[in-house]
C-alpha cells in the first residue's frame, strides 16, 4: 500500500488507550486533533476518513467542521 501512497492511521481518542485525558474535549476538538495529526503526518491538504462505531461520531464531525480537508468519508 505504501508503493500506491496509501496509509492507514489509527488513533486514540483524548482520555482512551494510551492517550491523555482531555475533560473538555468535544467533537469540534476531536475534528481539530485529526486536522493537527494529518498536518504533523504530512498527509496533505485532503485526506480520507473512515468511521466505525463509536469513531462515527469524529468523522462527521470532521464532515462539520474540516470539510475542506475531507477528500471523502465513509
Amino acid at each position: 500500500m505504501v508503493e500506491m501512497g496509501i496509509y492507514l492511521v489509527q488513533f486514540d481518542r483524548a482520555g482512551y488507550g494510551e492517550s491523555d485525558p482531555f475533560p473538555k474535549r468535544s467533537l469540534k476538538s476531536e475534528a481539530s486533533d485529526i486536522q493537527e495529526l494529518a498536518d504533523q503526518l504530512q498527509l496533505g491538504s485532503k485526506f480520507y476518513i473512515i468511521g466505525v462505531s463509536a469513531g462515527s461520531c469524529p468523522t462527521w464531525s470532521c464532515v462539520k467542521d474540516i470539510p475542506h480537508r475531507i477528500k471523502a468519508w465513509i
